[in-house]
């Protein structure tokens, strides 16, 4: 199978890619720290201590829910660099021929209601064709 990968960088995919991903970390990093900050800090505390088992179940499930997502974003690093050097050997492939200004076509014959004989005929003078052009 021949792929097209000489396909450039475009400049303003990458640059609309840059802003989404610096906008989202800006927001989920930004908004909890507003939440915090609109908490009294001894109210918070005045609760965890009253609460007692609560408190420590919570940061239980805190620090799991953590562990999860610093988990699913080291596969999602390690998945991307397996994607990024998969790309690179594949557009290393030499096919053995020269793969510029090469057309692939399909025909379904059987559709237009060519039977069995007359589909081998047309791939024959296709054929012939083709070959007298080179």
């Amino acid at each position: 199978m021949l792929l097209a990968i000489d396909q450039p960088i475009s400049g303003r995919v990458l640059f609309f890619t840059m802003a989404l991903c610096g906008f989202v970390a800006f927001l989920t990093g930004v908004l909890p720290a507003f939440q915090v900050k609109q908490t009294a800090l001894s109210e918070r505390l005045n609760e965890a201590a009253k609460s007692g088992m609560t408190g420590t179940r919570s940061h239980r499930m805190r620090s799991v829910l953590i562990m999860a997502e610093v988990s699913l974003a080291l596969v999602a690093l390690i998945a991307a660099g397996l994607f990024a050097r998969s790309f690179q050997a594949l557009r290393e492939i030499k096919p053995g021929f020269d793969p510029n200004h090469v057309l692939l076509s399909q025909f379904y014959l059987s559709t237009n209601g060519y039977d069995l004989e007359q589909r081998k005929q047309f791939c024959l003078r296709l054929r012939e064709k083709q070959t007298c052009r080179t």
